[in-house]
């Protein structure tokens, strides 16, 4: 916020003199130096020249009010300028942009998947939308795992080795979800083992304490292995959408 000018500054050293001057005045006048001058008129001159000195203190501190004025507005004005050279460097810098974007034209499709890359992307949008396997997964209980997702995290992690891409989008997503579908069943072999129509990571035996533990580590790692899955299927369900 623009504050409002000063009408008088009063510097220190002007201030100084002009009270020494008026002090130095008044006792000569007291004083009675200068009995030249006529009895009737003894303080006149005395008066006009504290009149004198104040007037000339007051004409400096304005003086010096319209110096700091006229510094402002030369500040203001620089940087105004410098606003305004910012500004069309700007809008040169968005024209050329804008030029380059007309001339390099419309930009080019994505080229559609081939057949065979098609078919892939198909299968992992399988798994991708597989309501037990993302149940399982985002809903992780470590007692009671289907035997149903388990066999499709199997499938997952071993399709790089019968299946090939060619689209490099494609291939990342492939790549990404067999190596963590690996990654969880390799947790999951540590830990679990079959307990009637599904898994269990439940012991079946007493352990000691340290193995109690160290079992319930794995198990969480088996979670928190899941989970990751769960949020790599969601992601391929939205780049198969943008298919």
């Amino acid at each position: 916020m623009t504050s409002t000018p000063r009408r008088f500054v009063f510097r220190p050293l002007v201030v100084v003199a002009g009270a020494l001057a008026t002090v130095l005045t008044i006792i000569f006048g007291i004083l009675q130096i200068g009995s030249w001058i006529n009895e009737n008129a003894v303080w006149s001159l005395w008066a006009a020249i504290v009149v004198l000195i104040v007037a000339i203190v007051l004409l400096i501190a304005r003086l010096a009010a319209v110096t700091e004025v006229a510094k402002v507005a030369e500040q203001t004005a620089a940087i105004e300028a410098q606003n305004a050279e910012a500004a069309t460097n700007a809008a040169e810098q968005a024209r050329g942009a804008l030029r380059d974007l007309e001339s390099a034209g419309p930009p080019t499709p994505r080229a559609a998947l081939s057949e065979i890359d098609r078919s892939v992307a198909e299968q992992l949008f399988r798994y991708a939308s597989d309501p037990e396997l993302l149940t399982t997964l985002g809903s992780f209980f470590p007692y009671q795992i289907p035997r149903g997702p388990v066999r499709l995290i199997d499938e997952l992690s071993e399709l790089p080795m019968t299946r090939t891409v060619h689209d490099p989008q494609l291939e990342r997503h492939l790549g990404n979800l067999a190596e963590t579908a690996q990654a969880w069943r390799t947790k999951f072999l540590r830990v679990a083992s079959a307990d009637g129509d599904h898994y269990s990571t439940r012991l079946a035996h007493f352990v000691s304490q340290d193995a109690y533990k160290h079992h319930t580590a794995m198990t969480d790692e088996l979670g928190d292995a899941g989970f990751e899955l769960h949020s790599k299927l969601l992601a391929y369900q939205k780049y198969y959408a943008s298919l």
